[in-house]
């Protein structure tokens, strides 16, 4: 019996610990570039190429009111990310696009990536978080 409480005891220390162990970072992206000073900036963080562009890990508005806007992500556990960004000019929560499907408001992708006909890869966008903070600068297309 006095085996099994200190058996429990000791899973508990060590999932207790583990969970600890677990780094966590900060990213912030510093974004200029705005056609306009009004409406928001949208980001949205990826945390698995599988979910990139369809299903965000995090996600984050501001206020454009300046024509650079700061945007920060806390409490990120380290790791591989990417992460999409567009200026909703007009506050309608969408990117408006032309009747062609190509965006009509200023959009971007993490390490200033660029696609052609459609976003670009993962792989191009990808960058890790594995310190206590992380920085990008990031001009709008």
């Amino acid at each position: 019996m006095k085996t099994i409480q200190i058996l429990v005891i000791l899973v508990f220390c060590l999932a207790f610990k583990a969970a600890e162990a677990q780094e966590i970072g900060h990213l912030q992206i510093v974004i200029n570039g705005f056609s306009s000073i009004e409406g928001e900036i949208k980001v949205a963080l990826y945390n698995t190429e599988e979910k990139y562009m369809s299903e965000s890990f995090m996600t984050v508005s501001a206020k454009v009111d300046a024509s650079e806007v700061i945007v920060d992500f806390e409490s990120i556990p380290h790791g591989e990310y990417s992460f999409s960004m567009y200026h909703d000019a007009n506050s309608n929560g969408k990117m408006d696009t032309n009747m062609l499907g190509i965006p009509s408001e200023d959009y971007a992708f993490s390490n200033n990536a660029n696609g052609r006909f459609g976003p670009p890869d993962y792989s191009v966008c990808q960058f890790k978080i594995n310190q206590s903070s992380v920085s990008q600068k990031i001009k709008l297309n």
